[in-house]
């Protein structure tokens, strides 16, 4: 089999005088050697030995050594003097001087090295390879590392070295060593296969046998692990047989968990030797690979462990159970309660298993574990769960964080039920879980009034109790959530940022991450975009690292960038990041978290249909008005309802969704946008300026959107009022305010009309012109949009018949002429062209056919 990388690095060796391929039985060593002399034939002569045990006396194994050097030089190597068992300093110089005066070096392959176990043999080839010569090339390919000087040799930049990672095959060479064995398998089957072997040339070489003729390839492939038989037999055979008693005992009790570390491998077994039987596991290549550079921490092969554990459950199922309560004891006693569980759970220790899900809920939710836990507390018995307050609570807790509020519900109920039933020295960390119970079903209900008053109960019943610091990273973060909708925004980044230092300095992750996408949601809400992008990658970077990003915790992360996105007018990557948004959130019941999901989707969906946009909006404002979310959610739903009935052309529903929200207490710069809006499709410039003025759009309070919308639309106002130079300095000032944080949609929804304006701009000079060029480019691209779009541009679009008469305008037509081709009265026409130039915002014909074509309508 060819594998052009490793034979670079095997030629590379001979250059050296040591060449070391190591790995464990089936790792391909003497299928690469061998490929490699065929496929890269050396310009010397070869020999190759397959040791075996009796060759661990040194005369053998020198006399052997030299009878292949002399067959493969012809009998070109000069007599040595014949070796004893006692080799003496003597022997190895003879040897040197013996091979120095060979025409070419010697490759001498060592096949089998592990098989010598003699520490004579070790050290008179140690004296050798200390020795100066040249003439001989050494290739051992071994299961253990050989006892040989091999620092000295890496130092000296004279050892070549492959391992048992670089002898794992990728998916492509296993795919070729399929071929090779007259398989044809999806790519998609390979790659699960090396997956699952991580490259294990032996375990794909037994795939492969097994899947000659096998009638259904697809199950073999997804069902394939060590316990099957193949597999089994050889890795029963091959390892396991060779290992001594002792060594077989501490392999099966140890292979119940998935990582080890010397003080677990002594509470497994009951030794006090984990340290040193696990570095000579390793130095074996018993399938046990290191995790750190510091030999505290490894793991075994995933087939190899498959097998250990088939063994231990099925010939020592007493001591299965025994070695899974005993790792239950040690994780839970060093804080790892998820792994804790799931080895009481595969005990089948009820009780143990139920006690560390009531002292640890919290722990697992704020880790990650939520649904773990959720899929634990359902599957106890019902009689255990039910005569559980504390348990009852902990399934309380996961239903919240995996968005079922109806199961939620029904644990809160038991708990409450049984609350009278808790020990009294358990009674405290019972009232702070249910305090946090009770935060966390207001969260996600959107009370955020009850949340606030929840959060600060926790805060103070943990200060009180000494209980752990989980609890305190929740609550600071729901706080800072809760805070922040109740319009509090400076203190909530305050809260969010404490939470933050918590959940790093404890390595909490997922409480990072709910930190990090919370701050980037109300980053993106204010305007802040560039922090809002900031925080929400690191959020969405957090959540792929660790399988979280179709977890409710990330969904804001992503809302937070389809916000910014829209903002900067990229539409396409918002609408990415927006579905991602709704995938981590469909397993969650977040009010707020939905509403704002369906917003912005609304928002980004206009460009196809703006009418069915401005339904979902409605929508959307009903649910908020039945849930009773947060006023200012409210406001923002209202807004965009009433944009979205203006795009279409609804100018009567547009000002009865500003009337019914009551946007000019709660937005008024909003609600004077809508306004000035419709003023300006009515043709009242100077109606639309009072509007704008009256909400103070350069005031630093007013959100950064809505205030560069506004003075570009006073800037068009002006403009159609002919006062050039207010109009220049107004689209100055929203420009000047657009550029820190790249807004482009704000200018965009002004719509055409901004296009020349803009223009005159760049000709009269401008602090932004790059960014000026852009929205010119923008809104030039939008000239040739479809219809959909181009009903955006024009708040009230015109009608079949005000159409067939605005394509007359830019003709020499008199209004009579144009009656007449039309089959109408003239004072039907004289109609239809005061609609078309009041819906055009201008007072002349000639007016009326500029800005038509602006508007791509003729």
């Amino acid at each position: 089999m060819q594998r052009p990388e490793l034979f670079d690095r095997l030629d590379h060796g001979m250059q050296g005088p040591l060449t070391l391929v190591t790995g464990p039985a089936g790792a391909g060593k003497t299928l690469l050697l061998s490929s490699w002399l065929v496929a890269r034939p050396q310009t010397g002569p070869v020999a190759w030995l397959a040791l075996e045990p009796a060759d661990a006396r040194p005369g053998r194994f020198w006399n052997a050594l030299l009878k292949l050097v002399q067959l493969a030089t012809a009998g070109e190597l000069p007599p040595v003097r014949g070796p004893a068992d006692d080799i003496d300093d003597d022997f190895v110089a003879g040897l040197s001087g013996a091979v120095q005066t060979l025409r070419q070096p010697v490759t001498v392959v060592l096949d089998d090295f592990e098989q010598l176990r003699s520490q004579l043999v070790i050290e008179s080839l140690d004296r050798f390879l200390r020795s100066p010569q040249r003439g001989l090339r050494l290739v051992i390919a071994s299961r253990l590392d050989p006892g040989l000087s091999l620092q000295r040799l890496r130092l000296a930049g004279q050892l070549t070295e492959l391992r048992s990672s670089d002898l794992a095959l990728r998916p492509d060479e296993a795919g070729r060593l399929f071929e090779l064995h007259g398989l044809e398998l999806t790519t998609e089957q390979v790659a699960k296969l090396q997956e699952r072997t991580e490259g294990w040339v032996g375990g794909l070489t037994l795939a492969a046998l097994s899947l000659r003729g096998h009638p259904d390839p697809d199950a073999f492939v997804r069902t394939f692990a060590g316990d099957e038989r193949t597999v089994a037999d050889y890795l029963i055979e091959e390892v396991l047989h060779h290992q001594p008693v002792a060594v077989r005992d501490f392999l099966l009790r140890t292979s119940v968990v998935d990582e080890l570390e010397p003080d677990l491998a002594d509470a497994l077994t009951g030794r006090k030797d984990g340290a040193q039987a696990l570095r000579l596991l390793e130095r074996s290549n018993a399938f046990l690979l290191p995790l750190d550079e510091h030999q505290q921490r490894y793991r075994y092969h995933p087939m190899f462990q498959e097998l250990l554990r088939s063994q231990l459950r099925y010939r020592m199922p007493d001591a299965f159970t025994l070695e899974h309560r005993r790792a239950a004891r040690w994780f839970a006693a060093h804080g790892m309660a998820a792994t804790a569980v799931r080895h009481a759970v595969a005990a089948g220790d009820v009780t143990a298993a139920a006690e560390l899900v009531c002292e640890h809920w919290l722990s697992l939710i704020v880790h990650g574990e939520g649904q773990e836990l959720a899929d634990w507390v359902d599957g106890l018995a019902p009689r255990v769960v039910a005569g559980s307050a504390e348990l009852a609570l902990a399934g309380a807790g996961a239903a919240l964080v995996t968005g079922d509020l109806a199961r939620a519900q029904g644990y809160q109920q038991l708990a409450d039920a049984r609350a009278g039933m808790v020990p009294t020295k358990r009674r405290a960390r019972y009232a702070l879980s249910r305090a946090i119970v009770t935060m966390l079903d207001a969260r996600v209900r959107g009370d955020f009034e009850a949340t606030r008053t929840a959060a600060h109960k926790v805060l103070i019943a943990q200060q009180l109790n000494g209980m752990p610091q989980d609890s305190r990273a929740v609550a600071h973060v729901t706080l800072g959530i809760a805070e922040h909708w109740t319009s509090d925004s400076g203190s909530a980044t305050e809260r969010l940022e404490e939470a933050l230092e918590l959940a790093r300095r404890d390595s909490c992750e997922y409480i990072v991450l709910d930190c990090l996408a919370q701050l980037a949601l109300f980053k993106a809400l204010a305007g802040e975009l560039h922090d809002a992008a900031g925080f929400g990658h690191a959020a969405v970077q957090i959540a792929v690292r660790n399988g979280w990003d179709e977890h409710p915790c990330a969904a804001s992360g992503f809302l937070a960038l389809a916000i910014a996105h829209f903002n900067w007018a990229e539409p396409d990557a918002a609408q990415d990041h927006l579905a991602s948004a709704a995938r981590a959130a469909r397993r969650s019941q977040s009010r707020t978290t939905d509403c704002l999901i369906r917003l912005f989707g609304a928002l980004l969906d206009a460009r196809a249909d703006i009418p069915a946009a401005a339904r979902v909006a409605h929508a959307v404002r009903t649910d908020i008005d039945e849930w009773g979310l947060p006023r200012s959610l409210a406001a923002m739903a209202g807004f965009f309802e009433a944009v979205l009935l203006a795009d279409a052309g609804q100018s009567d529903r547009s000002r009865d969704a500003l009337a019914r929200d009551s946007m000019r207490s709660e937005a008024p710069l909003e609600d004077a946008i809508i306004r000035a809006r419709l003023a300006l499709a009515d043709g009242e410039a100077a109606e639309a300026l009072r509007h704008l003025r009256a909400a103070s759009p350069d005031s630093p309070a007013q959100h950064p959107a809505c205030r560069i919308e506004a003075l570009a639309l006073a800037a068009v106002a002006k403009d159609l009022l002919h006062d050039d130079e207010g109009a220049l300095e107004l689209i100055e000032q929203a420009l000047d305010h657009a550029q820190p944080e790249g807004f482009r949609l704000p200018l965009l929804a002004v719509g055409a009309p901004l296009r020349d304006l803009l223009k005159r701009r760049i000709r009269a000079g401008t602090a932004q012109r790059a960014l000026a060029g852009e929205v010119i480019a923008l809104l030039e691209e939008r000239r040739g949009a479809p219809v959909a779009d181009q009903g955006r541009l024009l708040l009230d679009p015109l009608s079949d018949r005000e159409e067939a008469v605005l394509r007359y305008l830019p003709t020499v037509m008199s209004k009579a002429e144009i009656a007449s081709e039309l089959f109408v009265s003239i004072n039907t026409v004289k109609t239809h062209t005061k609609n078309i130039y009041r819906k055009l915002g201008v007072g002349t014909r000639t007016d009326a056919v500029r800005r038509a074509k602006h508007l791509n309508l003729v």
